[in-house]
């Protein structure tokens, strides 16, 4: 593939005028290129160089302009900007939800704080009477599994 390259060599009267703005990529060489164009709202820079010849400096096998390239670079930009902007939203609402649902449910959030209230009185209690009562049912279980009386069963008969 043969590449012509044509670069503008006279630089413009002031240099601050000019930007880079056309950006090719060529595919063969995957190198970058920029050149210097005039600003379009500056009278000097128009005026002064002959745009024709900027514009079109390199040709050659070209995977896309420099406007494209640009374009989805802005596209990207604005998608991201739109999905920190979604994700911001998002949490506003949230919390405007959870102060709603709070003030809303202020009675029942207190309710259930008394029902927990009340469970640990009753968990309390039982542990409290567990631990009272422990020995005497362990002696009393001990007592009937290890004593052991031979006796008959009252409905069982000998003779039929």
């Amino acid at each position: 593939m043969a590449f012509n390259y044509q670069f503008q060599t006279k630089l413009p009267p002031d240099a601050l005028h000019y930007t880079k703005i056309n950006w090719y990529y060529v595919v063969a060489r995957k190198i970058y290129y920029s050149l210097q164009t005039p600003h379009s709202y500056c009278d000097d820079c128009v005026s002064s160089v002959d745009v024709s010849k900027v514009n079109h400096v390199i040709t050659a096998d070209l995977k896309f302009p420099a406007h494209q390239f640009w374009k989805n670079r802005r596209l990207k930009q604005a998608k991201e900007e739109a999905q920190a902007e979604i994700e911001q939203y998002r949490l506003q609402r949230e919390k405007e939800f959870k102060a709603k649902e709070e003030a809303a449910l202020g009675s029942h959030g207190s309710s259930t704080t008394e029902v927990e209230k009340e469970t640990q009185e009753k968990m309390m209690v039982l542990n409290s009477n567990f631990q009272k009562n422990r020995e005497e049912v362990l002696t009393t279980l001990l007592n009937l599994v290890c004593d052991i009386k031979p006796e008959i069963h009252m409905n069982y008969r000998i003779n039929g």
